[in-house]
């Protein structure tokens, strides 16, 4: 989300995101995952689902500290929560991985 072509779109999400990142480990870990992936050629187009072994060391840690919070969360889901598996959803179609994408809208869904 940092490195990515300035969008009017993303803008607001991306200053939120930031904010969030600063204060969570799953959504930091997030943007360290999209980070590494833009910082090791990837140029925002899809592709077939190819990641690197930085952004995905990253990406499976977002997955566990949200996976935690969720598990230990007593009803309404965080804020933290809510972003850090949109971000999820956003990073998994953005590298063509659809069925990744599809279990997180369903996660949410679910909350």
């Amino acid at each position: 989300t940092v490195l990515r072509p300035k969008s009017s779109i993303c803008d607001k999400v991306r200053e939120m995101c930031f904010a969030i990142g600063l204060v969570d480990q799953a959504t930091l870990s997030l943007a360290l995952a999209e980070t590494a992936l833009y910082s090791n050629g990837y140029t925002g187009g899809m592709h077939s689902g190819r990641e690197d072994s930085t952004a995905l060391k990253h990406y499976n840690l977002s997955l566990r500290f949200t996976s935690q919070k969720i598990q230990t969360s007593n009803s309404v889901p965080s804020d933290e929560i809510l972003i850090t598996i949109i971000g999820l959803a956003n990073y998994d179609m953005s590298i063509g991985r659809i069925e990744r994408y599809s279990t997180h809208l369903a996660g949410l869904e679910t909350l």
